[in-house]
């Protein structure tokens, strides 16, 4: 159980690096959102973004099979705290980004 718990705590450190360097990562999603919404014409969230985000850091896991990509299995548990986040600030805010 020794790595997982390694890589939470890594993570935990990664998600508040982040922040620092681009910002809140919320309003990083919620920019994101919008983007793709004005883009492709459809209300995004920032949960969905979120989501995205960990399904392509799944799609690398699945390929590669193995401890040896383990940058990806990091951003990959960032990415589901954000989606978390965000799916609660959006509970919290009723929010979804109009198109």
């Amino acid at each position: 159980m020794k790595p997982a718990i390694e890589l939470l705590d890594e993570s935990h450190g990664i998600i508040a690096a982040r922040g620092q360097v681009y910002g809140d990562n919320l309003d990083t999603m919620d920019r994101t959102a919008r983007l793709r919404s004005a883009m492709f014409g459809f209300p995004e969230t920032s949960h969905k973004v979120a989501i995205d985000y960990v399904l392509g850091k799944l799609a690398r896991i699945a390929k590669t099979q193995g401890p040896g990509n383990r940058d990806s299995y990091l951003d990959a548990i960032c990415y589901l705290a954000i989606a978390y986040a965000a799916a609660v600030d959006e509970s919290d805010n009723k929010h979804v980004n109009p198109s």
